[in-house]
């Protein structure tokens, strides 16, 4: 066992927002700043406090140190994730603040991609220190969050023109406000998933935007690069289009921000702990098709619900609202009436001019344009029982034998005429038409194909002098057995 490292356990409980918890080796405030950090960097980070900016002088006055050393050690740590810094001040010079775990410093360390290689062990810090202080406290965010962690917030392009909402709800109030400087980086949430071994699949790069100073944090610190305001803005776009929910982070109060994150919502720590995403069956984002409704943006909203559930009307009509039992607005009055929204939501897409079919694109914006496979028949082969001739119907001429794998079959595309019982090989029917069957009748004529059918649809055994066939196709009416002719 490791001997016990006691600065790292004191800064470790200076740092934690967990109400009433003492830091021991075994919480993740311990190992996880265990894992990158020297003790020397441990006496640095005492020597300041949570969230206080601090200039080089003050650090090393405070810390005793050297203001050389403390520069490098500061610069390292910068680079680790553990320090961020600003110059928000009058006379605009370089301040250190030493922040909190999430959103902070567990997050920065995860934007560093080399370091999360070489210590897979933050992807879980990172993961325990966004939900671990939510346990026992799960405050109710109003517009600007208050000073609150994450809030989510519409792209201003896609509410219609009529709709009023306060200036820190539009988007374009805080590109006007950190104009010129913006840059992105790869997404701490995504990679953390991915890392765990829970990954989704989720892109992680080119998603997390930083604003003002922070924007040259990240480029400085090689978190990512700078961007344009009109890239900006294609990235906003295109995370709509993919169904992510954008979140502004903004925990020093409405007139600033940091980050404005673009979220998967099986993905992000923010909206994955949330109760009403939660309890729901589906994991739907509760939080972003609420809003986007409240906006009047029904259609956003239902492109939202799709991204998770392709039967939104269904289950509107139908669930049983565990999301509205789970829902912290009753502890105020009563439970949001989640689940009359999602259904009007949902009646959406019975209406065919607000109908949404999804655009076959990437995360990165980019269209699928492989080929997945080849749907089309090369041809058919026809034989006259009359004239006994066969003949090639297609364009695609060829003497290849599609049966080549199939033992049965193979002397039935060579000699038709000499086969009349055609039994195809086990777990295969022939389609034909909207019946399937395991064995031709005897003498059937007409066109038919080789294939599979869900294994809910089932065949009759064969009696003598008939053959029955089901129903390729399911309706709403029971079905019923025909003899095949």
């Amino acid at each position: 066992m490791k001997e016990e490292r006691k600065l790292i356990l004191k800064l470790g409980q200076m740092i934690t927002d967990r109400v009433g918890v003492k830091v021991t080796v075994e919480d993740p405030e311990y190992w996880g700043l265990a894992e990158v950090l020297t003790d020397e960097m441990a006496e640095v980070c005492l020597s300041m406090k949570v969230r206080k900016p601090m200039t080089l002088e003050q650090i090393a006055r405070k810390s005793g140190k050297d203001p050389e050393r403390v520069q490098k050690l500061l610069d390292e740590m910068s680079v680790i994730g553990m320090i961020e810094y600003n110059w928000e001040n009058a006379d605009h010079h370089k301040q250190y603040v030493l922040p909190m775990f999430v959103p902070g410093c567990a997050e920065f360390m995860m934007m560093n991609d080399k370091q999360v290689e070489e210590h897979p062990i933050l992807a879980d810090f990172f993961e325990n220190m966004s939900r671990l202080p939510l346990e026992k406290v799960t405050p109710m965010v109003p517009p600007g969050g208050s000073g609150i962690g994450m809030h989510v917030i519409p792209v201003e392009k896609a509410i219609p023109a009529k709709q009023e909402s306060a200036s820190v709800e539009h988007i374009s109030h805080w590109l006007k406000k950190y104009q010129d400087k913006y840059a992105v980086g790869a997404c701490s949430c995504r990679r953390q998933q991915r890392v765990r071994g829970e990954g989704c699949g989720e892109i992680e790069g080119d998603l997390c935007i930083g604003v003002g100073d922070m924007a040259d944090y990240l480029v400085e610190t090689g978190k990512g690069h700078y961007i344009t305001q009109e890239e900006v803005l294609e990235i906003l776009e295109r995370a709509e289009r993919n169904g992510f929910v954008h979140q502004i982070t903004n925990i020093d109060g409405e007139d600033k921000i940091f980050a404005i994150c673009n979220c998967a919502p099986g993905v992000c720590n923010a909206l994955r702990t949330s109760p009403c995403k939660t309890a729901c069956p589906a994991h739907l984002p509760v939080q972003g098709y609420i809003k986007m409704a409240a906006e009047g943006r029904y259609l956003d909203a239902l492109k939202l619900i799709k991204t998770e559930n392709p039967f939104p009307a269904v289950c509107g009509a139908i669930c049983n609202p565990r999301c509205e039992d789970a829902c912290t607005r009753a502890t105020i009055d009563q439970a949001v009436a989640i689940d009359e929204i999602k259904r009007f939501i949902a009646e959406q897409e019975l209406k065919e001019n607000t109908r949404f079919v999804p655009l076959c694109e990437n995360h990165e914006g980019k269209q699928f344009t492989h080929s997945i496979g080849r749907l089309s028949c090369l041809g058919q082969k026809l034989y006259n029982g009359t004239t006994k001739t066969v003949t090639w119907w297609s364009s695609n001429y060829t003497e290849r034998n599609p049966f080549s794998k199939f033992p049965k079959l193979q002397t039935v595309w060579a000699h038709p005429e000499f086969h009349w019982d055609w039994t195809v090989p086990t777990r295969l029917y022939w389609i034909c038409g909207h019946r399937a069957y395991a064995k031709l009748p005897d003498q059937w004529t007409g066109s038919c194909v080789i294939g599979t059918i869900k294994p809910s649809f089932f065949l009759l055994p064969i009696k003598t002098g008939e053959l029955l066939g089901f129903p390729v196709y399911a309706s709403h009416e029971k079905r019923s057995i025909a003899i095949g002719d």
